[in-house]
């Protein structure tokens, strides 16, 4: 269903503070957000930016592509998976320098959206999601990548479908959302589908995009 972003973005906006968001890095060095979305799958950011932080502090990237995996699979084990995650990071790593000499995303600038996205997604590890996080992040490009709360939203409101799958709804979103909204309404969504529409339990009452909510149960929170 077509949905004016526009007044979602607004209102969105006025009710949460991006800068509240601790988020692993977000327009930074496209590795950082690289390495950050690995360590962050099927983990919380509490548990993830720490670990983050900490591999920043302690390596460089050249370095941590020497790393043992082993060595790395205990430094990150809190974020779960570690095992597939540490090798994951290192093989990615030691791609890149075998193939540019250095540790680095930067070759990427030079190639068109869908080229970047599809090398990205060709790397063990990198779904869409994730490719769509790198590129939006690392290099502020207007991807828009639709994580567990944005899916979750966008079904309620009625621009997704119950059972369209994340991947198709994030196709959609790229086509219709404005390339101007993408960065700030990915990151509002998220905050939204933390703190108000949240997956029991939502805070209907106080939602601010109540009146573009076709969400079928949405009178029954009107208290909570």
């Amino acid at each position: 269903m077509k949905k004016d972003f526009k007044i979602i973005t607004r209102k969105l906006a006025k009710t949460y503070d991006l800068r509240e968001m601790d988020f692993p890095p977000l327009i930074r060095d496209p590795l950082d957000s690289l390495v950050g979305v690995i360590l962050s799958q099927n983990s919380t950011d509490k548990v993830t930016i720490p670990i983050f932080r900490f591999l920043k502090s302690s390596y460089s990237y050249e370095e941590l592509s020497r790393l043992n995996p082993s060595v790395l699979e205990k430094i990150i084990r809190p974020c779960g998976l570690a095992p597939s995650k540490s090798k994951r990071i290192i093989k990615i790593l030691r791609k890149l320098k075998q193939e540019n000499e250095k540790v680095s995303l930067d070759f990427l600038k030079d190639y068109s959206k869908e080229d970047a996205f599809n090398y990205l997604t060709s790397l063990e590890g990198i779904g869409p999601k994730s490719a769509a996080v790198i590129l939006s992040f690392g290099f502020g490009q207007p991807f828009f990548p639709v994580d567990t709360h944005i899916y979750r939203v966008l079904k309620r409101i009625g621009f997704a479908k119950e059972k369209e799958s994340r991947i198709k709804v994030q196709e959609n979103c790229e086509k219709l959302i404005p390339d101007s909204l993408k960065h700030d309404l990915h990151l509002l969504l998220i905050m939204h589908g933390r703190k108000t529409c949240k997956p029991s339990n939502p805070r209907c009452g106080s939602c601010p995009i109540f009146n573009e909510c076709n969400w079928k149960f949405k009178k029954k929170f009107l208290t909570t």
